[in-house]
């Protein structure tokens, strides 16, 4: 805590600051509580982080642990998900599909994601690939 602020810290970082909501005379009461010894570590960054996914045959997502539904008219579109603090909006093309409560903390862990099938050329037989022709 600052002089006005509150400071929220998880796993050392700056989650949230907001003013803080009791007087200065009534601090010494809270439990748990301590005062800002020197820096504050780094704060989260400032603009929503932005992920793609590729919509599977069922019409989802994964994002953060957290399955999203999309839609059957969407399969096999990449669609981009802006990760917020409490939603992620799902956004294909400049317009926006869906937006979902985040109802998960874990960490977005990959920016992009889709099989690896996908960006691979289709591979061409070679003579080693055949059955032996010896009788």
């Amino acid at each position: 805590m600052d002089e006005h602020l509150l400071h929220s810290i998880s796993n050392g970082r700056v989650v949230k600051t907001m003013p803080l909501p009791i007087p200065a005379g009534r601090l010494p009461l809270l439990q748990g509580v301590r005062a800002a010894a020197g820096t504050l570590p780094p704060a989260r960054p400032a603009r929503p982080l932005t992920v793609q996914r590729l919509v599977n045959k069922t019409g989802r997502v994964m994002v953060a642990r957290q399955s999203l539904l999309i839609g059957y008219p969407h399969r096999g579109k990449i669609v981009n998900v802006i990760v917020e603090d409490t939603h992620f909006r799902v956004v294909h093309e400049g317009e926006e599909l869906a937006v979902y409560p985040r109802t998960s903390s874990a960490p977005v862990t990959r920016i992009k994601a889709w099989p690896s099938q996908q960006s691979r050329e289709p591979r061409q037989k070679s003579h080693e690939d055949g059955t032996s022709s010896k009788s």
